[in-house]
């Protein structure tokens, strides 16, 4: 699964560039975990501090976007797979997994084009 070590790795540093609105960003990163199967990659960023967001949609921009960039990064390295986000949070009584879509990751990459 996405957390059995044969599969996934914690802390993975992250080097890359996207293409937004005709020019190139660099991203850096660190990701929490990143599991890696045949067909579909998962990378998770944990969250400790502040309010549990009831949904993907009332995620906080600055982390939408954040997933958003891993993602273009990661579907250049795997072309093959699906990629998909989970942000856990893990400050309540139990952690809570929210997953963004590709809709709301594609939003927020136009939100960071130049323009």
């Amino acid at each position: 699964g996405c957390f059995d070590p044969e599969t996934s790795r914690a802390e993975v540093s992250l080097a890359g560039s996207v293409e937004l609105g005709g020019n190139r960003r660099p991203v850096l990163g660190i990701i929490d975990r990143l599991a890696v199967f045949e067909d579909r990659v998962v990378v998770m960023d944990y969250k400790t501090g502040g309010r549990t967001p009831a949904t993907a949609e009332d995620v906080p921009t600055v982390y939408q976007r954040q997933m958003a960039l891993y993602c273009e990064v990661l579907n250049t390295i795997y072309p093959n797979c699906r990629v998909e986000a989970w942000l856990i949070w893990t400050g309540g009584a139990a952690p809570v997994i929210l997953t963004l879509d590709e809709e709301l990751l594609s939003r927020s990459l136009e939100t960071l084009a130049p323009g």
